[in-house]
Formats: C-alpha cells, structure tokens, sequence
C-alpha cells in the first residue's frame, strides 16, 4: 500500500507528460479499482470459507 501511494504521483506525471486525457486515466483507475475489488472477494471468501469449515 506505501508502494502505491508513492509511485502514484510518478506514474501520474508520466501520463500528463505522456498527454493520456485525465478521462482515459481516470477510466483506467476505475478498473484497477475493480480488478482489485474482484481479487479481495476471492481472498475473502476463500477466508470465509476456512472459517465455516473448522
């Protein structure tokens, strides 16, 4: 999570600079938002899961 806070002004100045519209970076933070959300429910109910079976 540090490692993500940190590197995002980096990568943000290299896609201004790079002349990605704000749209397009925004869409592309909407979907590493989902793919994120997506993997957490697959830990969490593999981890419910564990939790039942004992």
């Amino acid at each position: 999570m540090v490692f993500s806070t940190g590197i995002a002004p980096a990568v943000m100045e290299i896609a201004i600079i790079a002349g990605v519209s704000f749209h397009a970076f925004l869409i592309s933070m909407l979907i590493f938002l989902v793919v994120g959300w997506l993997l957490a429910q697959g830990v969490l109910s593999e981890a419910n899961y564990s939790i039942n079976v004992t």
